[in-house]
């Protein structure tokens, strides 16, 4: 019986996936897909992605769905009908400005902010430098923790390609979708996040990323290159009032968008996965990074983000303030060594990759 409802989600995945490669002009096939009978598997010499055919049963595509009903995969494919420049590499910032167009709705994708993104070097949300480019500088995995938040996660996506493709960094972008009726755990979903994604491509820097915080200068260091804990953001863009407030909140803050190593991340056990609604969660990996003694650096007001607007839905857990004392007593047995989770699914889409978990 096991086997037969194997076959059943094959069947469907390739169902499927076969009408979305009908719509497919041969240029766009003979540009994304090397093989075609390897279900969902894209060729690269650089990536590790035989384990892009797990099924995806039909009770578990609703993001999927959601995505190509918004953006169609055929919208992003040979959007010029014609084939990227393989030797060229993305504009430096001393070829443009500094300041990046923010997209703050899907129209703004195709008319206000103009994407210089090379659609032609994405395979599964990871982007590989040109030879161009010379040694890329860096190879970032981006975790973004996903629910209910599809037009957030389409356009942070496209401006993230956008700005690390003009910094010439090796990247990936995983979004972790949490799948299931339990409050959102954002720090579990970035746990699950770090340990898939090291199946697929070895980065060394990992940065997690809420959906709705847009960078907003070329100048924001998407890397791990300073080797300490990083926050990104030194000024937050309130779209209601148009004004700025700091990046960093109050003292110790560490969350929105932050940047670790894997031997950082490790060190300290990852996030707590006791954290089910929103907040603390972060407040938690600070007081884990300071009890290893790791000193967080954070970024000046140059590295400007904007917060776009979603839902009010935020459900607050009732978990105290996390202590040192009480972090540093459960932090040895809570966290990645003791992370447990459902994969539903796995989803390799040209801008990302999709994780469908249930926690």
């Amino acid at each position: 019986m096991t086997g037969r409802v194997c076959n059943y989600a094959a069947v469907f995945q390739l169902t499927v996936t076969l009408c979305a490669l009908l719509t497919f002009s041969t240029y766009q096939l003979s540009n994304y897909y090397s093989t075609v009978p390897k279900l969902l598997t894209i060729g690269s010499s650089l990536l590790n992605l035989s384990n892009f055919d797990t099924p995806i049963s039909s009770n578990n595509v609703s993001l999927i769905n959601e995505v190509n009903g918004l953006m169609p995969l055929s919208g992003y494919l040979g959007r010029n009908n014609s084939s990227p420049d393989p030797t060229s590499c993305p504009r430096s910032d001393s070829q443009a400005s500094n300041r990046l167009c923010v997209p703050l709705t899907l129209a703004d994708l195709n008319s206000t902010c103009p994407k210089p993104v090379d659609f032609g070097r994405l395979r599964c949300g990871f982007w590989l430098a040109p030879p161009a480019c010379g040694a890329a500088t860096a190879c970032v995995a981006v975790i973004v923790p996903y629910r209910n938040r599809l037009v957030n996660l389409l356009l942070l996506v496209q401006h993230l390609h956008n700005l690390l493709q003009r910094q010439a960094i090796n990247h990936g972008i995983f979004v972790v979708e949490q799948n299931d009726q339990l409050p959102f755990n954002r720090a579990k979903l970035l746990n699950i996040g770090f340990k898939l994604s090291q199946n697929y491509h070895s980065c060394d820097c990992f940065v997690f990323h809420d959906a709705d915080k847009l960078p907003e200068s070329l100048l924001v260091d998407y890397s791990c290159s300073q080797g300490r804990p990083r926050h990104l953001i030194g000024r937050l863009l309130n779209l209601a009032s148009r004004k700025y407030s700091p990046g960093k909140m109050y003292h110790n803050f560490f969350g929105g968008v932050v940047a670790v190593t894997k031997r950082q991340f490790e060190s300290v056990n990852g996030n707590s996965n006791l954290y089910y609604g929103w907040g603390r969660e972060d407040d938690e990996l600070s007081v884990r990074l300071r009890i290893k003694h790791w000193r967080v650096a954070y970024s000046d007001q140059s590295a400007k983000y904007v917060n776009l607007k979603h839902a009010d839905d935020i459900k607050v857990n009732s978990m105290p303030w996390p202590s040192v004392s009480a972090v540093r007593r459960r932090m040895t047995s809570d966290g990645l060594n003791s992370l447990k989770y459902n994969l539903t699914g796995v989803y390799c889409h040209p801008l990302f990759t999709i994780f469908s978990v249930q926690v």
